[in-house]
């Protein structure tokens, strides 16, 4: 039987933690101009979800911005209710850094190692907040609805299939690091020598012992 190294363990992490949706298939043309066309319609409230919605009594989003960024918050919490404890700095702060993040990944992705160190920094940060790798595909999950609702009858099935490339880009690079960051963490805790480990058993030994 062989020896199951550390990066093998890694690569079997990785295989299982990728969502059911990931493709590795690389974005086509009109892909990408799709994915341009309905992030540019929420950057300039044009996007048909949020034009709709700004009839309805009530609403209090006054840029699809902001809907889309509430709305990817208020799905990921419904869907992963554990995520709320990783926000501390406030959603619109979040929110902001969100909707940076997906305008930087859309400009970078023709320059692979641009994008690719892009993703190691933001991993880094979320490893340093504590996000573990099994909880990306929430969030993905989160803004798939996000760009249906704020999009609207604009999100086309073209626009669907671009944006699970465009993160499965993102996660491809994500979750590797996340994982070996994940495995560093582990190693770096000392196991206690089962020997040596104080049970109920030993611990009457011990009295027992220090009473001669």
């Amino acid at each position: 039987m062989g020896i199951c190294t550390s990066a093998q363990l890694q690569e079997d992490f990785t295989s299982v933690v990728l969502p059911s949706f990931y493709d590795s298939e690389p974005l086509a043309p009109d892909e990408i101009e799709a994915a341009n066309v309905s992030w540019k319609s929420i950057l300039d409230d044009t996007a048909k979800g949020y034009v709709a919605a700004k009839s309805t009594p009530g609403f209090k989003h006054n840029s699809a911005m902001l809907y889309f960024f509430e709305s990817f918050y208020e799905r990921l919490f419904d869907i992963y209710p554990n995520a709320r404890a990783k926000f501390k700095h406030g959603l619109k702060a979040q929110g902001n850094h969100l909707c940076s993040m997906i305008s930087m990944s859309l400009k970078m992705m023709k320059d692979e190692e641009t994008f690719k160190k892009s993703m190691h920094d933001l991993t880094t940060r979320h490893n340093a907040r504590g996000v573990r790798s099994i909880e990306y595909a929430f969030a993905c999950e989160a803004l798939f609805w996000s760009f249906e609702r704020v999009c609207g009858e604009s999100y086309t099935e073209v626009a669907r299939k671009a944006w699970v490339k465009i993160l499965s880009k993102m996660l491809k690079y994500i979750i590797p690091d996340s994982i070996e960051y994940e495995v560093s963490i582990k190693h770096k805790k000392t196991p206690v020598d089962a020997e040596t480990q104080i049970s109920p058993e030993n611990d009457k030994t011990s009295a027992s012992l220090s009473s001669h």
